[in-house]
């Protein structure tokens, strides 16, 4: 006989769809990934913010003209404050994702 889900008991999964029978485990399981995958991204944004406006030393040193130093570390220095701003954010989302749940987020249709 045909089965439309997997055998495991505990976490059967629809053959069809793909995702979990039993909804609240699939709510769990969303919530749980999303929050490590957030979490990742966050680290990763900050490393790279950190590494660009690094790169502002060795601009620095091989430029003489002081209105162009300046308008390159402006640059950085600003692309950088967003990036920490948006670290910030990601931060507060994740902390939303943790109290209310997968319910706070927008359905896809």
């Amino acid at each position: 006989m045909l089965s439309l889900r997997t055998r495991d008991p505990i976490n059967p999964i629809s053959l069809i769809s793909g995702e979990f029978i039993n909804r609240g485990r699939e709510e769990t399981y969303f919530t749980s990934q999303l929050k490590q995958h957030i979490s990742g991204t966050r680290i990763t944004l900050l490393i790279l913010g950190v590494v660009f406006a690094l790169f502002a030393i060795p601009d620095f040193l091989s430029n003489s003209d002081l209105l162009l130093k300046f308008s390159i570390l402006t640059g950085r220095l600003l692309a950088l404050s967003v990036i920490v701003i948006i670290y910030f954010l990601l931060r507060r989302e994740v902390s939303q994702v943790q109290k209310v749940g997968v319910n706070c987020l927008p359905v896809s249709a």
